[in-house]
């Protein structure tokens, strides 16, 4: 009996994400706040589960732009797990190199799909699209980075403001007493 209660608290605390083959998993991990390796394997199976629905659509007949929500949750998720096997230092090198050996072989597909499937020049259209996104997002990350500082130089001159304030206010009006004569 407990264990059905545990999953009915599980259920309830995990909500699907609309238009995505994956949200109950990656809802579920987000929800429950598990460490980076199940967070590592919710991406995996986005990227893994959206690559299918693109292979099973382009081997049905649709176009690339039909299914272009899961081709931003692939690629999306493998900027995500290309920065976490980045990082390194973590217990599971070997499962981030074959996440990404796997994903590798996935975009390889998808290469060979546009070159000899999709319409002229595609493939290099496409490389020339993804450079432009990555300059916008290291742009927007330099954005972040330096409102980040700015915002922290500002509270820092204003904690320093502050705390000077305090300090020279009972000086000030000690001297001002003092000469004054008010006491």
């Amino acid at each position: 009996m407990s264990v059905v209660r545990r999953e009915v608290k599980d259920a309830r605390h995990s909500t699907p994400i609309p238009n995505s083959s994956h949200g109950l998993l990656y809802s579920a991990v987000r929800n429950t706040q598990l460490n980076g390796t199940f967070l590592m394997l919710a991406e995996i199976a986005a990227c893994s589960a959206a690559f299918q629905v693109i292979k099973g659509a382009l081997a049905n007949g649709k176009e690339l732009y039909d299914v272009a929500d899961q081709a931003a949750t692939f690629f999306n998720g493998k900027s995500v797990i290309a920065k976490k096997a980045k990082k390194g230092g973590s217990k599971n090198e070997l499962q981030n190199f074959m996440a990404l050996e796997k994903i590798k072989a996935d975009e390889a597909w998808l290469r060979e799909w546009m070159i000899y499937a999709g319409r002229p020049d595609m493939f290099s259209d496409w490389q020339g699209y993804q450079v432009e996104c990555r300059k916008n997002r290291e742009r927007a990350a330099a954005i972040k980075a330096r409102r980040r500082a700015d915002t922290f130089a500002l509270l820092w001159t204003c904690l320093l403001w502050g705390t000077g304030g305090l300090v020279i206010l009972p000086v000030a009006m000690y001297v001002a007493f003092r000469f004054f004569g008010i006491v």
